[in-house]
C-alpha cells in the first residue's frame, strides 16, 4: 500500500538516507489486504492526551472487540 508523503529536507542532507535497511511492506506485517483493516488519517487535536495527533495516520482494526482501555 503506497503511501507518500515525504517532504522534502531543507538545509543539511541526513547522513542515513544512503543506509536503508530493508523496506517492510506494512500490507504483509499488519494484514492490511483484510477486509475489516484499514487506514484513515486524523484530523483534528482531541486525540493528543492519548498520543495521536493531527495529519497521523492510524490502522483501524474492526475486529477487535472494544474493551476498557481501547481507543475506539
Amino acid at each position: 500500500m503506497p503511501v507518500y508523503s515525504f517532504r522534502v529536507p531543507a538545509g543539511f542532507p541526513s547522513p542515513a538516507t544512503d543506509h536503508l535497511e530493508k523496506a517492510i511492506s506494512l500490507d504483509e506485517l499488519l494484514n492490511l489486504r483484510a477486509p475489516h483493516i484499514y487506514l484513515v488519517r486524523i484530523e483534528g487535536d482531541s486525540m493528543i492526551g492519548a498520543g495521536i495527533f493531527d495529519g497521523d495516520l492510524v490502522v483501524v482494526d474492526r475486529a477487535i472487540e472494544p474493551a476498557h482501555g481501547h481507543i475506539v
